[in-house]
C-alpha cells in the first residue's frame, strides 16, 4: 500500500525532525498569525537564528524523507542521528502494514479498513477508499486515513490522525517523466517522546517528478501547519503559513538542493514574534538530511538576519540590523546550540 508509506513517513519525519533539546523552567505559549514581525538586534540575533534554522532543518527533513519512501528507498542509516529512532520507528511501523496479508482486511468494493497492533501497545487503524485494489500504482482520488491510538513504537507514542489524497498520478517514479501528488492533512497528530511531545495541525502537499533518471524533483508546501512543542512544563508554538519547499535530488548521492520560502510565527519561551523566511543561495543537504551549505534571509520588522551554513556542524549568522543591505554584526555557532537557545 504505497499511499500509507508516504503518509505515515511524512507525518513521523515531520514531527521528529522538529523536537529539539532544552528544557527547564516554565511557559505556555500560543502563537497567531496576527503576532507582529519581530525586531531583531544583537541582543536576539542567535535566539532568531536558532528559530529559522530549526523551521529549515525540519522542512529538509521531512521533504528528504517523504522523498525517501515515496520511490521506494532505503533510509540512510545515519539518518535515525536527527530524532529518536526515527529510521526505525518509520520502517517498523510501514512494514506492518505493508506485509499484513489482504485476508486480514475488512474489504468491499474499494473500501478498506484495517487495524494493526503496535510493539509496544496500542495500534493504527488504517482506513481506504482504493479504486484497485490488486494495483500497487495511485489513482487520482483515492483517498486514506491513518488513526494513531496509543501507538507505542521504539520509545516513542502516537495519537491522532492524518488523511491523504492522490491529486495525481503519471506512471511510477522508477520511470522518466513519472510524477505524483498528494494532499496531507493532520489532524491533532501526537508524537510523545517521554517528557517531550509534539502536537501536528493543518495540510500540506507533496508533488514529486522524475526529469531524468539521475535527478528527481518537486515541492513540499503548505498553506498553514501548526505545531505544539511540549517540554516538561515548557510549550513553544509554530505556525508555517505560505510555505514551498522546492528541491532537486541527486540519485547518485540522494543529496538535495533546495529554496525555502514563507512565513513562521513562533511563541516559544525565549522568543515570540513572526518573520519570513526567503532562500539566498540554494541549500544544500546531504542523504541524512544534514544541511552542508546554502545561506538563508529570515526578514523581521525593518531587520534581517542571514544564516549561512558553513558545514554540517557550524553556521554564521549575519546581522542587518536596519535592513539597508549592511552586515552591523557577525558572528559563528553550533546547529545544536541553536536549538537548545529557544528553550532557556
Amino acid at each position: 500500500m504505497k499511499n500509507t508509506r508516504l503518509a505515515l513517513a511524512s507525518l513521523i519525519a515531520l514531527g521528529l525532525s522538529a523536537c529539539g533539546g532544552g528544557g527547564g523552567g516554565s511557559s505556555t505559549a500560543t502563537a497567531t498569525t496576527t503576532d507582529p514581525a519581530i525586531t531583531i538586534s544583537a541582543g536576539n540575533m542567535t535566539t532568531v537564528a536558532g528559530m529559522g534554522a530549526s523551521t529549515v532543518d525540519m522542512n529538509i527533513s521531512v521533504q528528504q524523507t517523504s522523498t525517501d519512501y515515496v520511490i521506494g528507498a532505503e533510509i540512510q542509516p545515519q539518518a535515525a542521528a536527527k530524532g529518536p529512532d526515527l529510521a526505525s520507528l518509520s520502517l517498523a511501523l510501514l512494514q506492518k502494514i505493508k506485509k499484513s496479508a489482504p485476508s486480514n482486511a475488512l474489504a468491499v468494493g474499494a473500501q478498506i479498513l484495517e487495524t494493526y497492533p503496535c510493539a509496544n501497545g496500542g495500534s493504527v487503524q488504517y482506513s481506504a477508499t482504493i479504486a484497485d485494489l490488486n494495483s500497487d500504482t495511485f489513482t487520482p482520488g483515492d483517498k486514506g486515513s491513518l488513526t494513531m491510538n496509543a501507538c507505542s513504537e521504539l520509545g516513542v507514542v502516537l495519537n491522532g490522525a492524518l488523511d491523504f489524497t492522490v491529486v495525481s498520478f503519471v506512471s511510477d517514479l522508477n520511470t522518466v517523466g513519472g510524477s505524483e501528488k498528494h494532499q496531507l492533512t493532520y489532524r491533532d497528530f501526537k508524537i510523545t517522546n517521554g517528557a517531550e511531545s509534539l502536537t501536528v495541525t493543518g495540510s500540506s502537499s507533496f508533488d514529486i517528478a522524475r526529469p531524468t533518471l539521475e535527478k528527481l524533483t518537486g515541492a513540499l508546501s503548505s498553506d498553514s501547519l501548526s505545531y505544539t512543542a511540549q517540554k516538561g512544563s515548557q510549550t513553544g508554538t509554530l505556525t508555517l503559513t505560505g510555505y514551498r519547499i522546492s528541491f532537486d535530488r541527486s540519485e547518485a548521492t540522494r543529496a538535495t538542493t533546495t529554496t525555502v520560502s514563507g512565513t513562521s510565527t513562533f511563541n516559544f519561551p525565549a522568543l515570540r514574534g513572526r518573520f519570513a523566511v526567503s532562500t539566498v543561495e540554494p541549500i544544500t543537504a546531504s542523504a541524512d538530511r544534514t544541511e552542508t551549505g546554502g545561506k538563508v534571509k529570515i526578514l523581521g520588522n525593518n531587520s534581517a538576519l542571514y544564516l549561512t551554513y558553513l558545514s554540517e556542524t557550524q553556521v554564521k549568522i549575519e546581522l542587518d540590523s536596519n535592513n539597508d543591505g549592511v552586515i552591523d554584526s557577525t558572528t559563528t555557532g553550533t546547529v545544536a546550540a541553536l536549538g537548545t537557545s529557544l528553550w532557556q
